[in-house]
């Protein structure tokens, strides 16, 4: 009994570029809307280190004032 050829693969043609797909909105903005988006992230960044390195000075002040009343007796 003969059986049917496998289908075929059908692939899109091109003519060599890509197929189009949807961008997402970041990729519609020009490059000084990027460019702002991005200083933007950074000043965030930036800002939240800030507050990480202002509590760990904090933590590291109170260790200090710690150890020296441990090392010297009152």
């Amino acid at each position: 009994m003969l059986t049917p050829p496998p289908p075929k693969i059908k692939r899109l043609k091109t003519n060599g570029t890509r197929p189009v797909k949807s961008r997402p909105e970041q990729e519609n903005l020009s490059t000084a809307q990027l460019h702002r988006l991005v200083l933007a992230k950074q000043l965030e960044a930036l800002d939240q280190q800030m507050r990480v390195n202002t509590k760990l000075e904090t933590v590291l002040d109170k260790a200090e004032e710690i150890l020296n009343n441990y090392i010297t007796p009152k």
